[in-house]
């Protein structure tokens, strides 16, 4: 991120452009507080919510954010506008921020900090059934998945730092309507979605829902597992 102390010092020296303040790279801002006012004094000289400190500053970010996104600072004016890479991926950063997990659910060559136990879900309502993770997926719409995908996406081939991130865009409504409904249902928070329900399954990801959402909503007891097989 550009900063998030709670009051932090920005040093450096504004790059040579003729439109940035003079003071933009050392003024004293209250990142952790007035996101918002720090995010318009780097509109204000031509920044985007994907422009990083090095686009406008010499000297580094002591807070070594250097090619983080002004997204990242946490402003209000970088989320809610799904048209941009960075914004289009604060879907999925927001939604661990706001919906924590308990665990991560890692594949063996994975290097998890908190792995999974056998059959232990990733969310629980003791950790993320809370009032903020409720009406973040109370505030994300079936339009902002679309604009997500169709425009924020696609634009993340040209980031150097979120390239892989095009993929989602590839993947269509679907997967992203799908996780979301996967956390809020771990949650138990499945009722402030405001998200629709009705999938498409003329897609590989909505025909594939049909085999995860059964097993969701009616887990088993056990596995029923021929002998060659891992259960």
């Amino acid at each position: 991120m550009l900063a998030r102390s709670l009051v932090l010092i920005v040093a450096g020296r504004a790059a040579a452009f003729s439109t940035v303040p003079t003071d933009l790279c050392t003024a004293e801002i209250d990142w952790e507080n007035e996101a918002d006012a720090g995010c318009d004094r780097f509109f204000a000289a031509g920044a985007s919510c994907d422009s990083i400190w090095s686009d406008f500053c010499v000297e580094d970010n002591p807070a070594g954010a250097d090619d983080q996104p002004l997204s990242s600072s946490g402003c209000s004016q970088c989320h809610g506008n799904y048209t941009t890479c960075v914004s289009a991926y604060n879907l999925i950063t927001d939604l661990e921020t706001k919906c924590p997990r308990d665990c991560e659910d890692c594949d063996e060559e994975e290097d998890c900090d908190n792995p999974c136990a056998d059959d232990q879900p990733e969310h629980t309502a003791a950790t993320c059934g809370t009032d903020e993770c409720g009406d973040y997926l109370a505030s994300v719409t079936d339009e902002d998945l679309s604009t997500a995908v169709e425009v924020g996406f696609p634009s993340c081939v040209n980031n150097t730092v979120l390239s892989g991130a095009a993929a989602y865009g590839n993947m269509g409504t679907a997967y992203l309507n799908l996780y979301y409904r996967s956390v809020a249902r771990e949650c138990e928070l499945y009722d402030r979605l405001a998200l629709s329900t009705d999938i498409d399954y003329t897609t590989c990801m909505g025909a594939y829902s049909l085999f995860t959402e059964l097993e969701a909503w009616c887990p088993r007891d056990c596995e029923n597992c021929d002998e060659e097989e891992d259960c």
